[in-house]
């Protein structure tokens, strides 16, 4: 009966982990500096050109916002 036992609470142990956090996405340090405070990483997508986004939702729709730096230009890394 204790090899039951053990097994239950080894099963209960790993149910309260819970599903681990999909890993983050490589974001540059130069973009992470140009991200506005507070910024959810992993909203935060390059395209194929190296050129950054954040993917926000709102009431109605989702959309995309281009990761520009303090002088307004996109931040995009060298590919």
């Amino acid at each position: 009966m204790k090899p039951q036992i053990l097994a239950l609470v080894a099963l209960g142990l790993l149910a309260a982990c819970g599903p681990a956090e999909p890993p983050l996405p490589y974001i540059s340090e130069k973009a992470r500096a140009a991200l506005p405070p507070g910024t959810d990483l992993r909203t935060v997508h390059r395209r194929e050109n190296g050129c950054y986004y954040i993917q926000t939702r709102d009431e109605l729709s989702g959309y995309l916002r281009n990761v520009t730096d303090h002088s307004g230009a996109m931040v995009c890394d060298d590919i």
